[in-house]
């Protein structure tokens, strides 16, 4: 993988022939600026779109890769054409070993091709390790999100090989296009800003919605201001109360003490 672009399971790779595997794997994006392209990794080798800096340059991350709208022409053709000159000798090169070889012939060369390839792998292991060790520690999630059957491009070609076994034609099926970036609840979820199509909606959505809260706000607010200004003549009611409660209740009082007078005055007149 690209260690300079940015890596996303959730785009679609843009120089897939088939739909069905576009949006299988991890896609990288543009290095140019805020290009929002993105494509596999094996996709861009094939098409010439990958490069490394000067060996003289001292960078973090020498791996880059362009799209097709910021890669120089005539160097993505010339890697191109590289690319499948490439793997046109390497095929005719195996058919051509095969048939020249015998049967004991080819157990010899397949016995020391294993052994040159078991040395090679432990070199890039050590190598590996090595760079490992050194390199910082790389941020991982820390939990697992569910990923969908059709992101896995080993799963989408045994599904094909099975339906064509079956007789069924994969024609028939829609490709899912919908857009995967929309949250569980329907809101989109941040788009980096570049000159698209999905910024541009994803911006005027933003603007609406935030038109539409502060709209909300401004009517929850004179709510808020209404109860407070009732709340408060409340308030002053219950001041007024509590003081005729206590009038009353000091009123009450004296007339107890004198009706007690009074009842005492009586019984003594009464004798009793």
């Amino acid at each position: 993988m690209q260690q300079g672009s940015v890596s996303d399971a959730t785009q679609e790779c843009s120089f897939c022939e088939d739909p069905r595997f576009a949006r299988t794997g991890v896609c990288i994006s543009c290095d140019a600026g805020m290009c929002r392209a993105y494509f596999h990794v094996t996709c861009a080798q094939k098409e010439g779109l990958l490069s490394e800096a000067a060996a003289e340059e001292e960078i973090a991350d020498p791996f880059f890769a362009y799209c097709k709208q910021h890669a120089d022409r005539f160097d993505r053709k010339w890697k191109r054409k590289n690319y499948l000159a490439l793997q046109s000798y390497c095929k005719v090169s195996l058919k051509e070993r095969e048939k020249h070889l015998t049967p004991e012939a080819q157990g010899t060369v397949s016995v020391s091709l294993q052994a040159r390839i078991s040395t090679r792998l432990q070199q890039y292991r050590v190598k590996s390790e090595l760079t490992r060790n050194t390199r910082p520690q790389a941020w991982v999630p820390r939990e697992k999100l569910p990923r969908p059957l059709t992101s896995s491009a080993s799963a989408i070609r045994k599904l094909m090989r099975k339906a064509e076994l079956m007789g069924i034609s994969t024609d028939i099926f829609p490709v899912d296009n919908s857009d995967t970036s929309s949250s569980v609840d329907g809101r989109r979820k941040h788009k980096q800003p570049a000159l698209t199509a999905d910024f541009v909606n994803y911006y005027l959505e933003r603007n609406m919605r935030m038109m539409q809260l502060q709209e909300n706000m401004a009517e929850q607010k004179n709510i808020k201001d209404k109860l407070e200004n009732e709340q408060e003549k409340l308030h002053i009611e219950y001041n007024k109360l509590c003081e005729a409660l206590d009038d009353l209740q000091n009123v009450s009082s004296n007339l107890r003490s004198e009706g007690q007078n009074i009842w005492v005055m009586m019984c003594k007149v009464a004798g009793q």
